[in-house]
């Protein structure tokens, strides 16, 4: 006997009552029915079967299963357990072995499959497996779906004849097919393109003809051709969509070309005009008269619950009645402007909001995105609309792992994989069916940075609770089985309920059939059209409904609003590999003994030591766009904390060169400044990089730059003594006074300036402002006319305080520019 996924009592509807039954599931794709406490089988199900139909609704605990020749009711009792049942039925029909092709008989094909499938997985404690499942999602989604109608097809002219036959054939094709008529009216810009002459009015011709009543008089008596009801049905289908389908009614063409369409529609299929034949609903109205303002829709009856009584009476109460006052929800607490990036756990945290509350959020943008589509422009090359879905995935994605990576502690960390798994819990489920949330969730935990190997003690923390759920969503994201699991279901759900479908499983139907010909050999594929349009059939359900939850103005603008893909991911997860490494070794090789304190749990980790934390840091990378400006942030920052050994060195320095002033000379104060920058620069290196290099960012001078803010940030403390110093040293210097009347000069700054890199920056600025060829030129003249009082100190100043060396090329190019204007200079 095959092994057993699940076995359960249920409830079998039998043929006069319901009885309870061990119902069982097995590997091989079997579910059997014995009776309660026996082994007397009643009933078995091949799960493998292609026949086997699956429907529920989403507030029932009924499940039915339709095969070929049985229609069974199971009643889980609650709906939980249904969809316990529902996930094993859909991981073992995921199991089912690929059918063996029949374009070569007599060829068998062998199943070379890896081993490591869905049936491997026997306990869910382990979610390294589990995630290892996720490892492909993100790849998966697909949106350049560019199908050009001329590919491959023949382009040879056809004549009228065969035309005329090419019309009878998709005619044939809408009278035989279900959902032909949908194929042929979504594909009809490629089917236009083809050299078949096809038109509307052609198309509607010809079916008219062949669905013509026999008793017409029109008809020769050789002519007669017997319709069946199917082939009406499917006729009218056609014709009806034609006219009220709000996705294809446009086919009709305007004005003059309308008109004549309607004209045949009232020759041929009079009984198409009627709303009485309507299987829609009475909101909707046709697409040629549709009124210019529809009426507002009946409200619903009020609902009504029943209060539980003593006994077994109940009492009938209307759920409006006695309404408790609506609780005002608090606003959110404010925000600094440069922290705007938030996580998602300090998001949910701001706005009071649920990780349900946040799936229905993210379902009502995704929706708006996916409304924003034509469903035909799936057929065609990837539009804007496309790839912004594209993007928006990869961002949020990206967003989810951002958001656990930058927690500061195990615990934070964990408590965000836990709510990630919320939301795509909650986005599977049958209220949303938000399976492109689903896939983006588990894409996050599947990335490389939020591997076990990466992140062991957040793992160890994460509940068994939320590895289970990760282990029951792990059915819809088998890769290697083409997510057949994932298709079969959002197709099933998308004919019953909202649904937003992963677009990844319909990019890759489509990209598959790109290169088969639509026309080729004097014939129309009719294959290919029926599965492509079997391949959006789930878009088309998820453009026909709509989700009535309110919007929430401030996650809806965040999601709008989402940033693209932060840098160093991979280095921060490494780091914190490191950092989980070494307190799990620790944690290992602890004893305890009696009488200790039971360790507290901290909420924070080594990163304490972080002078500014990993989501601040990247949120100043989203803010501030400028790296100098973020790092000279980050060194006011610095300079001020004792979590590193900088602050005690810059006393030192701070110290060193106030006693320097009165008792050395010039020169031995300023090699005491280049030592100690060199000095800094080290203990910054050693102690900060990894945090310097969040902050920056991947820039490839940071040296310069970084040596430039320590000289910015420490210099201004005592700049005014030394600047005195050197002034004091020179020789007195006879200059040329300028036109008072003259309010501002461009050297005014250099009177006092802070540090040498503001008056290297500034000069380097004022040579910016001329053309090259007469730069130097000019900045003499500027330096006649400047108030400074010793520019020879001022040069002493500038280039022996500090490193040139060490400085950018632009600074470095205006020292070498001053050096050469005081030369002249009248002393």
């Amino acid at each position: 006997m095959a092994a057993e996924v699940k076995r359960g009592i249920v409830g079998v509807r039998g043929t006069w009552m319901w009885r309870d039954r061990d119902v069982v599931v097995a590997r091989n794709g079997e579910l059997l029915v014995y009776r309660k406490g026996t082994t007397t089988l009643k009933l078995k199900i091949h799960l493998w079967d292609p026949a086997v139909q699956i429907t529920f609704h989403a507030d029932d605990a009924l499940l039915r299963i339709k095969t070929r020749c049985d229609d069974v009711l199971f009643d889980c009792k609650e709906t939980s357990h249904r969809d316990t049942w529902l996930a094993t039925i859909y991981t073992v029909q995921a199991m089912a072995p690929p059918v063996p092709s029949s374009s070569s008989p007599g060829v068998v094909a062998l199943d070379d499959s890896d081993d490591s499938d869905d049936g491997d997985f026997e306990i869910y404690a382990d979610e390294t497996e589990t995630l290892a499942a996720f490892q492909k999602v993100r790849r998966s989604i697909t949106c350049d779906l560019g199908v050009d109608a001329s590919d491959g097809n023949d382009t040879a002219t056809v004549n009228e004849a065969e035309q005329a036959k090419h019309w009878n054939a998709l005619a044939a094709y809408i009278e035989h097919v279900d959902g032909a008529g949908r194929s042929v009216l979504l594909h009809w810009d490629v089917l236009l393109a083809l050299p078949v002459g096809l038109s509307m009015a052609n198309l509607l011709t010809a079916l008219g003809e062949r669905n013509r009543p026999a008793s017409s008089p029109t008809t020769a008596p050789q002519g007669r051709r017997k319709t069946s009801a199917s082939q009406k049905t499917l006729v009218t289908a056609f014709v009806r969509d034609l006219l009220f389908h709000h996705t294809y009614g446009h086919r009709l063409g305007k004005d003059a070309q309308m008109a004549a369409n309607i004209h045949l529609i009232d020759k041929y299929f009079p009984h198409c005009r009627l709303r009485r034949f309507s299987n829609l609903d009475d909101k909707d109205v046709p697409v040629v008269v549709a009124a210019t303002q529809l009426t507002n829709s009946p409200a619903p009856p009020p609902s009504v619950r029943l209060l539980p009584q003593r006994g077994n009476r109940h009492i009938l109460v209307q759920s409006d009645k006695n309404p408790s006052p609506p609780s005002t929800p608090p606003p959110p607490r404010s925000l600094s402007p440069l922290a705007t990036l938030q996580t998602l756990r300090s998001l949910l945290e701001r706005h009071s909001m649920t990780p349900e509350a946040f799936a229905e959020q993210c379902t009502l943008f995704h929706r708006s995105q996916l409304g924003n589509v034509p469903l035909p422009t799936f057929l065609g090359p990837a539009t804007c609309e496309q790839k912004a879905i594209s993007d928006h995935f990869n961002k949020l994605t990206a967003y989810l792992v951002w958001s656990v990576v930058a927690e500061e502690s195990p615990l934070e960390r964990a408590q965000a994989i836990e709510t990630i798994t919320a939301i795509a819990v909650a986005a599977n489920g049958h209220e949303l069916n938000n399976f492109h949330l689903v896939m983006a969730s588990i894409g996050c935990l599947g990335d490389t940075p939020l591997m076990p190997s990466r992140l062991p003690a957040t793992w160890k923390r994460v509940r068994a609770k939320c590895k289970a759920q990760l282990f029951e969503l792990r059915s819809l994201c088998d890769h290697n089985g083409g997510f057949e699991t994932l298709r079969k279901k959002q197709l099933l759900m998308s004919g019953t309920a909202a649904t937003l479908p992963f677009l990844g499983v319909v990019g890759a139907t489509l990209e598959r059939l790109r290169t088969t010909p639509l026309f080729t050999a004097g014939r129309i594929d009719v294959e290919k059209l029926t599965r492509q349009y079997d391949a959006l059939r789930v878009v088309e359900n998820a453009l026909e409904r709509s989700y009535v939850f309110p919007a929430h103005d401030g996650v809806q603008a965040f999601l709008q609003g989402l940033p693209p893909p932060m840098d160093g991911l991979q280095s921060r997860s490494l780091a914190l590999q490191s950092i989980e490494a070494s307190y799990m070794s620790s944690s290992a090789f602890r004893v305890a003994s009696f009488g200790d304190i039971p360790p507290r749990r901290s909420s924070t980790s080594s990163e304490a030591n972080r002078v500014v934390p990993f989501k601040f840091a990247c949120a100043l990378q989203h803010t501030v766009p400028v790296a100098s400006d973020r790092l000279a942030l980050y060194m006011e920052l610095l300079l001020v904390s004792d979590k590193t050994p900088v602050l005690k060195l810059v006393q030192s320095l701070l110290r060193d060169v106030h006693e320097s002033l009165f008792l050395t000379s010039t020169q031995a104060t300023c090699d005491l400044l280049v030592s100690r920058w060199d000095a800094l620069l080290t203990a910054m290196v050693t102690y900060c990089l990894p945090e310097i290099i969040d902050v920056v960012g991947p820039d490839g001078a940071l040296e310069p730059l970084l040596y430039e803010s320590v000289v910015r940030a420490v210099f201004p403390a005592f700049a005014r003594s030394v600047y005195c110093k050197v002034v004091a040293e020179q020789a007195p210097i006879t200059k040329t006074t300028r036109d008072q009347s003259a309010q501002v000069h461009p050297l005014d700054a250099l009177l006092a300036p802070p540090s040498p890199i503001h008056a290297l920056q500034l000069i380097a600025n004022v040579l910016a402002t001329f053309p090259t060829t007469i730069a130097e030129h000019e900045f003499q003249k500027l330096l006649h006319t400047s108030r400074v009082p010793s520019p020879r100190a001022l040069r002493v100043f500038m280039a022996s305080s500090l490193d040139p060396t060490r400085l950018r090329d632009a600074l470095r190019q205006a020292l070498a520019v001053y050096t050469r204007c005081i030369v002249d200079l009248a002393e």
